[in-house]
């Protein structure tokens, strides 16, 4: 569940901002929520959990630039 609820909100987001890397963080921000909701046993939790925080550390730069406005979106250079 937890992985196709992560492509729905990545496919949603992407499609409303364009912004390809806003999807895939928040996808992997949705997944550690959805474990406790569906599993809430430790391990996959702490796998959740891992895997949310390596995606957001891969992202720092897309990060600052999101928050900068220097982000480039789907279909733009």
């Amino acid at each position: 569940y937890e992985a196709f609820i992560a492509i729905i909100i990545w496919a949603i987001v992407v499609a409303l901002t364009r912004y390809v890397s806003l999807g895939t963080i928040l996808g992997a921000l949705a997944v550690p929520v959805m474990t406790i909701i569906f599993h809430n046993e430790i391990h996959y939790l702490l796998f959740s959990f891992l895997g949310a925080a390596f995606v957001i550390y891969k992202h720092h730069s897309n990060i600052s630039r999101l928050l900068k406005g220097n982000e480039r979106k789907i279909g733009k250079d």
